[in-house]
């Protein structure tokens, strides 16, 4: 630097009074801030920042494991959870898009009947016994066994596999179906562990909740139980021979609650990190600045199913339209849901190819539903302080049914409360989600149903709505549609 200029910078604080000194002080504090400010900037902008192996996430779960199998794990949501963490599928969902997992390639046959998988030979189940196509026949077969119930029975049913050699199999179809990679993201079971297993004795096995052996990213470790012998928790360690990247987190544990209020209990005294789900009712308790709520959209929609062969009321389309009309599901979705939902008016969902933004909707009108009841040959009546409607000696009367939760809980309420004010007498029926399937779904035991219908990740609604999956077992055809074209 300049001897001259360094000398009149020099003698600056000499010639400046008080005042002017805290001035320029200021100033230059606030340059220097900025300078700061606008490096951080610079340096988030352009820095990429990378996750750290190790430590251990403690989750919690309001139920409890019933089979940790993938063959039975979707009729329970803390079993589908935690298959996925320990079993893998010829195919995956990335980003909602089906890639392969398992599989290495995939050749589909001219005739879009034929789909052969090849399957990477680097897979290892977690007892070191490499996985192959016997494997894979093995859990279709198993699944396709109508003594065991599986969820995945209707999805499978009707399809031939073969194994070509120890790392190819083929699955033959029926008729053709473009999305049939997408249903197969199942995660497959080791056969050298289940084939000694009775098929009858297979859902109550002990390899399915103690020992649950898969090929996924992390593997049992430890668990505990109670002393009547139910799971209070899992350790999951990463499964360190894990043929693609293994996971960053050394541990995943697992703790069990049996309601809702002490799981939040044990989030605020700090026991577990995060819960795996809050109902809408206790958000407002758990929100603070050292939580934080994720709201994740789900390709599924809940909505109420008629069975018109078990209720023979329902089989009058006036009924049906009134019962739809009669629910304010503004209302609903404010209330019930604490405002964490969106209505929607058809089963194809908004951004689906076939999504019609303009089908036939049921805004909410009373007054039109009664008048439909009435057109239907009802007469309205009094029994007591209440309305009713009657028709010969029978009363106009709906069973209700569904699962057993907070939030369904709330919105059967709802329901019932809104059908009831219109003269339709409610009767409410809440099960166990582990019976939904073989005490309501199988033997179809329900006037209406309100249940949640998971899309996944192909917007085909054959599953739900064609007319082949009412009488299939585990066809999820739940209202029961019928069309001869």
């Amino acid at each position: 630097m300049n001897s001259n200029i360094y000398k009149k910078i020099k003698i600056i604080p000499k010639i400046l009074t008080y005042k002017e000194k805290i001035v320029l002080s200021t100033l230059a504090a606030l340059a220097l801030a900025s300078v700061a400010f606008i490096g951080m900037k610079w340096i988030n902008r352009h820095s990429v920042f990378l996750a750290k192996n190790g430590g251990t996430y403690i989750e919690g779960a309001v139920g409890s494991p019933k089979a940790i199998n993938p063959i039975f794990a979707s009729a329970n949501e803390i079993d589908n959870d935690i298959t996925h963490l320990l079993f893998n599928g010829l195919f995956k969902n990335k980003n909602d898009e089906i890639v392969p997992d398992i599989a290495t390639g995939l050749t589909v046959s001219e005739d879009k009947l034929t789909y052969t998988v090849k399957i990477r030979t680097d897979a290892i189940f977690h007892d070191l016994v490499p996985l192959t196509a016997d494997d894979v026949v093995f859990t279709v077969e198993t699944a396709q066994n109508e003594t065991i119930r599986s969820s995945l029975y209707g999805t499978l049913h009707g399809v031939k596999i073969e194994k070509k050699d120890d790392s190819t199999v083929a699955f033959t179809l029926q008729q053709p179906f473009a999305p049939f990679p997408s249903l197969l993201t199942f995660g497959i079971l080791p056969k050298h562990i289940w084939e000694t297993v009775p098929i009858e004795a297979m859902r109550f096995a002990e390899a399915n909740i103690k020992t649950p052996i898969g090929t996924g990213p992390f593997k049992i470790k430890r668990f505990k139980t109670n002393s009547l012998g139910i799971i209070k928790s899992y350790t999951l360690a990463r499964n360190e021979t894990y043929f693609q990247k293994p996971p960053y987190l050394n541990e995943i544990i697992i703790k069990f609650y049996p309601d809702s209020q002490t799981a939040i209990d044990a989030l605020k005294n700090k026991n577990i990190d995060g819960l795996r789900s809050v109902p809408s009712s206790y958000q407002a308790i758990v929100t603070t600045k050292k939580t934080e709520l994720t709201a994740l959209s789900l390709t599924q929609y809940s909505a109420i199913f008629f069975n018109s062969e078990h209720n023979k009321q329902l089989s009058d389309v006036r009924i049906r339209k009134a019962l739809a009309s009669s629910i304010n599901k503004t209302e609903l979705v404010e209330t019930a849901l604490s405002g964490n939902g969106v209505i929607i008016d058809s089963p194809i969902l908004p951004g689906f190819l076939g999504f019609n933004p303009s089908v036939k909707k049921y805004p909410y009108n009373p007054e039109e539903a009664e008048k439909l009841i009435a057109e239907a040959g009802w007469k309205k009546i009094k029994t007591g302080e209440k309305i009713a409607w009657q028709k010969g000696d029978d009363i106009l009367k709906v069973g209700l049914t569904t699962v057993d939760s907070l939030e369904t809980n709330s919105v059967l309420m709802f329901v019932r409360k809104q059908w009831e004010q219109i003269g339709v007498t409610v009767a409410p029926v809440i099960i166990p989600k582990e019976e939904l399937a073989k005490s309501v779904i199988e033997p179809r035991d329900y006037d209406a149903l309100l249940i949640g219908n998971n899309v996944g990740n192909d917007p085909d609604p054959y599953a739900f709505w064609h007319s082949s999956q009412i009488e299939v077992s585990g066809g999820v055809n739940l209202a029961l549609y019928k069309n001869p074209k």
